[in-house]
């Protein structure tokens, strides 16, 4: 199975295939270091801070608060159809940052600072987004 993340796709055969595992069970995943301890969302193979490929798989925080957040009026191509949305910038509780798309709520009702969750959503086929709750 081959799962999309928004209109992306993710060949199974990368050196970060775990992370489909992850998104299949709906969990986040980051990786860290174990030679530094540099974590990494979205999860890297190899670390960006001393170069190391020896890395583990982690569990991330489903938590976070919004970091910026704007409102897209005009869809970049393949999400012509889908305009307007927002999305917003997380910084995850165990570190990490996320790009997501507000989910079930309007721009009016968000704020820079203000407490949310990620999940996964779902969309048609086998494609998932990050969905940030209020």
């Amino acid at each position: 199975m081959t799962l999309e993340l928004g209109k992306v796709s993710f060949v199974t055969a990368t050196k970060t295939k775990e992370y489909l595992d992850y998104l299949e069970k709906g969990k986040l995943a980051g990786t860290k270091c174990k030679s530094c301890g540099a974590l990494h969302f979205p999860p890297r193979a190899d670390c960006d801070q001393c170069m190391s490929s020896d890395v583990e798989w982690m569990d991330m925080e489903s938590k976070g608060k919004i970091v910026t957040y704007t409102t897209i009026h005009v869809g970049p191509t393949g999400f012509e159809d889908v305009v307007p949305y927002t999305i917003c910038m997380v910084e995850l509780e165990g570190g990490g940052r996320l790009l997501g798309w507000l989910d079930e709520a309007k721009e009016e009702d968000i704020s820079v600072g203000q407490d949310v969750s990620v999940v996964l959503k779902e969309l048609e086929g086998d494609r998932v987004i990050y969905a940030i709750r209020l």
